[in-house]
This record gives structure tokens, C-alpha cells and sequence, in this order.
């Protein structure tokens, strides 16, 4: 399988919001699920597989794939809001990801790291 990182765009996180230079969850205001959106992309072709994938720094990881068809539309994933916490540590991050997979060819995208807060 030939494997290309980087190559698409870091998914949106919807609900997080861009305080100074981070970005930033806060759970408490987070009405379950969130949505994870993967924007179109080039040349995405029906039968793409997106896998969308959540990692926290508690250790808590959420895996999601869909089968792409044609779409204007941004790919949207949701998130249950338990992947985050109820309240989380000071400090508490989750790095969100996603690849597309095409025949034998597997597309990573860049990583979207959020800071999660209560």
C-alpha cells in the first residue's frame, strides 16, 4: 500500500473555536454529537473510504469510516460528545485525523490538534 502524508487539508472540528492562536473545545457548551467536517477535495471519486479518527490525550480514542459519494458538501462525522470527557484535565488535548483510502493508495491528512476544556 503506498502511503502519502499531508496530503489533504486538516479536517474542522465545528464546535471549537479559535482563541488567539489555539483551538479550543470547551465541553461544557458542546450539545452531543460534535461534528468532525472533512471538506470536499480534489479529485475525490465515489468509493473513496474516509476514515475520521479522534485521540485524546486521556487515551481515548473514536474511529469513524464512510464511503464517499458525490458531494458539494463537506463530510461530516459525528462525534460523540463522551470522547472529550465530561470535564476534562487541565492541558487536555485531542488530535483529530483523517486518511482517504483509493484503490491501494492511502491519503493522510494534516492533523488538527485541539485544546479540550471544561
Amino acid at each position: 500500500m503506498n502511503f502519502q502524508d499531508n496530503a489533504l487539508a486538516a479536517p474542522v472540528l465545528r464546535e471549537a473555536l479559535i482563541v488567539g492562536s489555539d483551538t479550543v473545545l470547551y465541553v461544557h457548551n458542546l450539545n452531543d454529537p460534535a461534528h468532525g467536517d472533512v471538506e470536499p477535495y480534489v479529485n475525490a471519486a465515489a468509493g473513496d473510504v474516509i476514515e475520521f479518527t479522534v485521540t485524546t490525550s486521556a487515551g481515548r480514542l473514536w474511529r469513524d469510516i464512510l464511503v464517499v459519494t458525490p458531494s458539494l458538501d463537506p463530510f461530516v462525522f459525528q462525534i460523540p460528545k463522551s470522547v472529550f470527557g465530561e470535564k476534562p484535565d487541565p492541558g487536555a488535548t485531542a488530535d483529530l485525523v483523517y486518511t482517504v483510502t483509493r484503490e491501494k493508495i492511502v491519503y493522510k491528512s494534516a492533523v488538527l490538534s485541539v485544546y479540550v476544556k471544561y
